[in-house]
């Protein structure tokens, strides 16, 4: 079923969806950042609302039910926490998709509509078939049947160049990412800024790439709220990295570059615009960059985890104790 077909479905069941609520844990959370922020953007009678698995469990929205779309995402298809939110979600009488990379899985046989994307990390994939653009486009197409959204066309034009922007992209910032990954590999702390849909990256960056791949100390700051306490500790000591968008937040990561370029001296900018991301229509290229960001982003921890002896995959607590 392809994602206008199952929008006409959704909505034969329903008499209308007043809410969308995206559900996931870690770095599948990341990927509806995008999706949520456009539906914030573009919605004017559809409320979007993002929860990590758990609180969406424990703190159970009040305005879960009947009219409620919720999109859950885990890329094993086994995580516990979106399990027990599929099943609150359908005890609350809301319709569930879930996105999962295996199908058959306990999460994938947990929804009414079931999506299984391709692997994000295979040479030659199809990234619009990830689980960011896939419910991108099923939001599109939700607002274009409701409420008469006007750029479906461009969101398609863009899944169709999305894998030239990534894969030049990613070229692009080959040489850098050595650079980068030299400079850092003995840092104990960095700071990760951006803004807009791109967020999402920042969050992803900090606690997944850094934090759990390389147990190195991170944390991720709003390229707005940096100006209202975290400026404080920035100096020529301090490592920063800013994912500088190329849409109406752009102006949000301008203004801390510039302090940085002032105060500080160990700041990287991966800049979208740079990266030629304007390929896809500013009408809707806001909405591109994070899964852009995302790719280039592998490239930089990869730099960093080969210098550092350090192998993405190695845990010492994710799946090897009781948590």
């Amino acid at each position: 079923m392809n994602p206008r077909e199952m929008i006409q479905d959704i909505l034969a069941k329903k008499e209308q969806v007043k809410n969308v609520f995206f559900v996931a844990c870690g770095g599948s959370l990341v990927e509806f950042y995008p999706p949520k922020y456009f539906m914030d953007s573009e919605a004017k009678n559809c409320s979007a609302f993002l929860y990590s698995g758990k609180e969406f469990v424990c703190a159970a929205p009040a305005s879960l039910g009947e009219a409620s779309l919720v999109l859950l995402c885990s890329h094993s298809g086994k995580t516990p926490e979106v399990l027990e939110a599929a099943e609150l979600a359908r005890e609350r009488g809301a319709l569930v998709i879930t996105y999962t990379a295996e199908t058959g899985t306990p999460v994938n046989l947990a929804g009414d509509y079931n999506v299984i994307y391709g692997a994000r990390t295979e040479e030659g994939s199809h990234y619009g078939d990830s689980p960011v653009l896939l419910s991108l486009r099923l939001m599109a197409e939700l607002l274009t049947i409701t409420e008469d959204y006007e750029n479906l066309d461009q969101i398609i034009d863009g899944i169709t160049k999305i894998d030239t922007v990534i894969h030049n992209a990613m070229e692009q910032v080959a040489d850098r990412a050595k650079i980068w990954g030299a400079a850092c590999e003995k840092e104990e702390m960095m700071y990760v800024l951006g803004s807009g849909p791109a967020f999402g990256n920042v969050y992803g960056f900090a606690i997944c790439s850094m934090m759990e791949m390389q147990w190195q100390h991170a944390a991720y700051i709003h390229s707005a709220e940096y100006f209202h306490g975290p400026f404080e500790v920035t100096d020529k000591n301090t490592t920063y990295v800013v994912l500088e968008g190329s849409g109406a937040s752009r102006c949000m990561d301008e203004r801390a570059i510039h302090f940085l370029k002032k105060y500080g001296e160990k700041y990287e900018v991966v800049d979208a615009k740079e990266l030629g991301a304007d390929i896809i229509d500013e009408k809707v290229v806001d909405y591109f960059t994070p899964l852009m960001f995302y790719k280039v982003m592998c490239v930089y921890r990869a730099e960093l985890a080969k210098l550092r002896n350090h192998p993405l995959e190695t845990r010492r607590y994710m799946g090897k104790v009781a948590y």
